[in-house]
Formats: structure tokens, C-alpha cells, sequence
């Protein structure tokens, strides 16, 4: 089988149509690093492949990662007793908080988590791949395959 080939390292909220963030597991939580940001380690799930002759189980192409929510305001968070994040989905639509000049659209943002749903408002994202994609037989990876926790991405 052919490696994951990755388009690129660092995505934006201008990809926002391109990504999914379903089954994506939240290694830990930041607010900052700059001023206004809210970080999240995850490991991100590029692609699904189906089982192969004779399996049942899928396999995925899986890189650690960290997306950052940049000018974050009014986080709203419902979160069940579990110790534990894994992503649903992640949607956007427009706010209608054009009453704080900000110089970018501000969006409403929703994460649904198997344990949690999280609102808040934000210009947008950046997510940066931290390693290229490797294929696993399970949607998680170790401690030992994504390295340490991080919360660093590069401005765009």
C-alpha cells in the first residue's frame, strides 16, 4: 500500500470544507499560546481505509496534531463526568457579534465530543501536522507514537 501523501502541514480555517475532525481523540487542552487562543492536541485522522480480503476492522492514516482557535470569546463548555475528549464533529456558521469590530468574520463555533459539547465564537483556526501521516490499526495513537504533548503552530 501506498504511503498518505500530505498535502500540507499547516491548515487553516480557508480549508475548513476539506477537514473533519470525526473520531479524533484530545490528548490535552490549552488556552493560549497567544492571547485568545484555545489549543488542542489531537491525533488527526487524515483517511479511513477499508479492511483488507479476510479483515474486518478498518485501518487509519493518523498524524499528531494541533489546532488552535484564534480570538476565542464567550466559551460556553457541557462536559460529562468522563476524563476524556473525543471529537464528533466540529461546525461553523456565521456570528452575528459584528458589534466587536474585529478586523476578520467572526464565526460560532460548535465541538461535539462523545463526552462534551463546547461553543464559543472565533475569527478562525490554524492546524499544524506535527508528523507525517502513518497507518494504525486503531484511532489512537500512543504517547510513544505522537512524542510529547504540544501546543505550538506556526502563524499563518
Amino acid at each position: 500500500m501506498e504511503a498518505y501523501k500530505l498535502e500540507k502541514t499547516l491548515w487553516t480555517d480557508a480549508d475548513f470544507e476539506k477537514m473533519g475532525w470525526h473520531d479524533n481523540p484530545v490528548h490535552a487542552i490549552a488556552f493560549g499560546p497567544g492571547g485568545r487562543e484555545l489549543s488542542l492536541d489531537i491525533d488527526y485522522i487524515f483517511k479511513w481505509e477499508q479492511p483488507l480480503p479476510g479483515e474486518k476492522y478498518y485501518r487509519f492514516w493518523i498524524s499528531p496534531a494541533t489546532l488552535v482557535f484564534e480570538d476565542v470569546l464567550d466559551l460556553k463548555i457541557n462536559h460529562d463526568a468522563y476524563v476524556g475528549l473525543i471529537i464528533l464533529g466540529i461546525e461553523r456558521k456565521e456570528s452575528e457579534k459584528s458589534e466587536l469590530n474585529f478586523p476578520k468574520m467572526i464565526w460560532k463555533w460548535r465541538i461535539d465530543f462523545v463526552e462534551a459539547k463546547w461553543d464559543f465564537h472565533a475569527t478562525g483556526y490554524r492546524q499544524f501536522i506535527r508528523k507525517a501521516p502513518e497507518l494504525f490499526g486503531r484511532q489512537r495513537l500512543t504517547y510513544e507514537q505522537r512524542g510529547d504533548y504540544a501546543f505550538s503552530c506556526p502563524k499563518t
